[in-house]
């Protein structure tokens, strides 16, 4: 008999997901970020698989979403290049005669 308790999916894995409460006796480690799992989390419902996420991976925005701590780190590092890029390309404008001043950014991030 299939058992009655809810369970959600997650586009990190195939099968269903369910609350689980990790103790630290347990000694998981969660799929998503590879640190142990301690506390609300979710389990894969099927006995034989060894899939649990924290709480806080499991809402974490998928690929392609809003901003996430990698996403940020990998804007700020494409922001720094844009923003040196621009900067050489007003330095050869300024090294030919036309002085326009350096190019500061409206904002630091671009997430």
């Amino acid at each position: 008999m299939a058992s009655r308790k809810p369970s959600v999916r997650h586009p990190s894995h195939n099968h269903p997901l369910r609350g689980h409460k990790a103790l630290a006796e347990e000694e998981i480690i969660c799929s998503g970020c590879d640190l142990d799992l301690i506390g609300a989390a979710f389990k894969c419902t099927k006995s034989e698989c060894d899939y649990f996420l924290h709480k806080s991976c499991f809402e974490l925005p998928q690929k392609g979403e809003t901003s996430s701590a990698a996403s940020e780190m990998k804007s700020e590092m494409d922001a720094k290049m844009e923003m040196a890029m621009m900067q050489a390309q007003l330095d050869a404008i300024d090294a030919a005669g036309s002085y326009v001043g350096s190019w500061e950014p409206r904002r630091r991030y671009y997430w």
